[in-house]
């Protein structure tokens, strides 16, 4: 199967509530010939009461992509009881310590531990998916509940909280009656190569020097790249085995792959990649093994709905064509390999007059990058 390649914007000055505004996010999309825009959605902008909805952001999004033929892969966020207190969180300062910085996603003050045969887990959480498929599905081949919910940043709670309300949203999809595919957040990007050099040494299956290297690898081109290049191998073995911090996130990252992977609603594994391409094949392969040992690599697919470039490498050149190498890299090997969706993560549009700037680079990326996905993808898909 021909994979949906899609494309991913944020706007400076934007908000998720203004509709006015984002058609410029629409004209970039159409310009990139991209056959699916993934937009951020907020659920505090639309579910103002339990059963009650505002879908005017939501409509003008759906007319625009209909207009310039595009279909939309939906990342929505949850929201938190700082912003929306009817729908709003548990108290969590107890278990995470102060507030720091409002999560984009928190478990909804409703969600319980006994499944509901009516509304799964959460009243909430039901009501809202279903009343937004029913209305949008056609429209959806793929929706993501939040987004790397392995960062306190953009989930705070726990792993089964997340699951229960990722399990809620797919009895919300089964009763809207459509075939949108829903996505876990994905974990995020710099946690894999601690996490496989972690798993890979406690099964022995490779030399402790070799893991090290390749722990050092992945995050050569990153902001990390100097804290693993100062360490020797030895120091990089004890802290992928004793570091308590990283050995939390380990088991966090591992039984939250264990849960949506065993989810009978689960029809694809999302993950999100901006390291060095070197590293992607083997990232797509260790994902695909944890499919199998699950019993489930033949019903189970994998999808990449945020790919892009997050080089800190200084010799990268203002105008992009570096980075619209690599991202050319990438996207191969992930089509290569299989996946079903590939959304690239993205530009900014805040350098229009020389053509696009893409996140998370200290420089951006201009034009070539854009222009390299743009040509990849004539060239690749199918007709």
């Amino acid at each position: 199967m021909a994979p949906l390649y899609g494309f991913h914007s944020l706007l400076p000055g934007v908000s998720w509530s203004d509709a006015g505004t984002n058609q410029i996010l629409f004209d970039m999309a159409a310009d990139l010939k991209v056959q699916s825009l993934r937009v951020l959605w907020n659920r505090r902008f639309m579910q103002p009461g339990l059963q009650q909805f505002d879908w005017r952001v939501a409509d003008d999004n759906v007319l625009k992509a209909t207009e310039q033929g595009l279909l939309l892969a939906p990342t929505v966020h949850l929201g938190n009881n700082r912003r929306t207190t009817w729908f709003g969180a548990r108290d969590t300062s107890e278990t995470y310590g102060p507030i720091e910085r409002t999560s984009t996603s928190e478990p909804p003050a409703d969600l319980t531990e006994s499944w509901s045969s009516e509304v799964g887990y959460s009243a909430s959480i039901y009501y809202f998916f279903r009343e937004l498929l029913v209305r949008y599905g056609a429209r959806f081949p793929y929706l993501a509940v939040g987004s790397e919910p392995n960062s306190i940043w953009f989930w705070r709670g726990t792993v089964g909280e997340y699951i229960r309300t990722l399990e809620t949203v797919h009895k919300a999809k089964m009763d809207a009656n459509v075939s949108t595919v829903i996505l876990d957040g994905g974990i995020a990007s710099e946690a894999w190569g601690v996490h496989i050099g972690r798993e890979v040494l406690l099964r022995g299956v490779l030399p402790d020097a070799y893991v090290a290297e390749q722990v050092r690898g992945y995050y050569q081109t990153t902001v990390h790249a100097e804290e693993f290049s100062i360490l020797t191998d030895g120091d990089i073995v004890a802290k992928l085995k004793f570091d308590a911090e990283l050995i939390d996130a380990y088991d966090w990252q591992e039984d939250y792959l264990a849960q949506v992977i065993s989810l009978s609603g689960t029809e694809a594994l999302n993950f999100h990649y901006y390291e060095s391409p070197e590293y992607l094949g083997d990232l797509i392969h260790y994902l695909q093994w944890k499919l199998k040992r699950a019993g489930t690599r033949e019903t189970k697919s994998l999808v990449c709905h945020e790919l892009g470039v997050k080089s800190q490498n200084p010799a990268y050149n203002e105008e992009g064509d570096e980075q619209a190498i690599e991202l050319e890299v990438k996207v191969e090997i992930a089509r290569l390999r299989g996946l079903e969706l590939i959304s690239w993560f993205g530009v900014t549009g805040a350098d229009r007059d020389r053509g696009f700037k893409a996140l998370h680079s200290s420089t951006g990326t201009p034009f070539e990058a854009a222009g390299a996905y743009r040509d990849y993808i004539e060239s690749h898909t199918a007709s």
